[in-house]
């Protein structure tokens, strides 16, 4: 049980460190976006498409890596979760019909 505490602990952090630093990131870049939307810019969607930030191509492509680190820690985080505590396990793929009612 303390290597799950500890992989999900470490995941959780390295999630967390990757998501702080991609949204200095985004704050940082967002002043660079040309004729990109202001909702686009500060929710970091305009970092997907080229054509809002044609000198800063390389920046863009790091904080898109950061952003994918950070949701993936957050989904390996519940896989660990999910397959290695047998009551969540149970809880995740019990069918809704045989919940019991108290």
């Amino acid at each position: 049980m303390e290597i799950v505490v500890f992989l999900f602990t470490t995941i959780c952090i390295i999630g967390f460190i990757s998501g702080l630093t991609a949204a200095i990131s985004i704050s940082v870049l967002s002043k660079y976006a040309v004729g990109a939307p202001r909702l686009l810019k500060l929710s970091g969607v305009s970092l997907l498409f080229k054509k809002y930030y044609p000198n800063h191509n390389k920046q863009r492509k790091v904080t898109l890596a950061l952003e994918v680190i950070c949701v993936a820690c957050i989904l390996l985080a519940f896989l660990v979760l999910i397959i290695c505590i047998p009551e969540m396990r149970d809880l995740v793929f019990k069918p809704i019909g045989s919940h019991s009612t108290l």
